[in-house]
């Protein structure tokens, strides 16, 4: 299974960071996923614009897109942008901050939008892999 995911970047914390990378390194030996993480796998040295021609081929590869969400990630919604236009099916990881969000009564468009993103792509296929996904990110929040 490839996945592209849809994170902070230049806004990554260090705390972030770590919970991403244990996301990643679960899904990889419990289901053997191959993900595509911008922070590690995109240049960051290159201008934005090469990064961002680069994270759409990526995001055009991935069977499945999965989105880390953070409100204030403007890189986070133009990804998501790519998803939707490429039609990949979107699986929220950290649903609980996204329901935070939306509970703080902020600006809550992009978090209703990626929650109708995350519902409306279900299949069967979809199902199995949301499951994986949800296993991984309830153990990364026991341990």
């Amino acid at each position: 299974m490839t996945a592209y995911l849809i994170s902070p970047v230049k806004l990554i914390t260090q705390e972030e960071r770590g919970q991403i990378e244990q996301f990643i390194s679960a899904m990889k030996i419990g289901f053997d996923w191959d993900i595509y993480f911008p922070a590690d796998d995109t240049d960051q040295t290159q201008g934005e614009f090469s990064a961002c021609i680069d994270n759409l081929a990526a995001t055009k590869n991935a069977e499945f897109v999965l989105i880390w969400f953070r409100p204030d990630s403007l890189g986070s919604i133009l990804d998501l942008g790519f998803a939707m236009a490429l039609g990949k099916p979107v699986i929220l990881v950290n649903e609980d901050e996204l329901d935070e969000h939306i509970m703080d009564g902020e600006d809550v468009r992009v978090a209703r939008l990626i929650r109708k993103l995350s519902f409306f792509s279900l299949a069967e296929e979809h199902d199995a892999r949301l499951d994986e996904v949800r296993q991984v990110y309830t153990w990364l929040k026991e341990n």
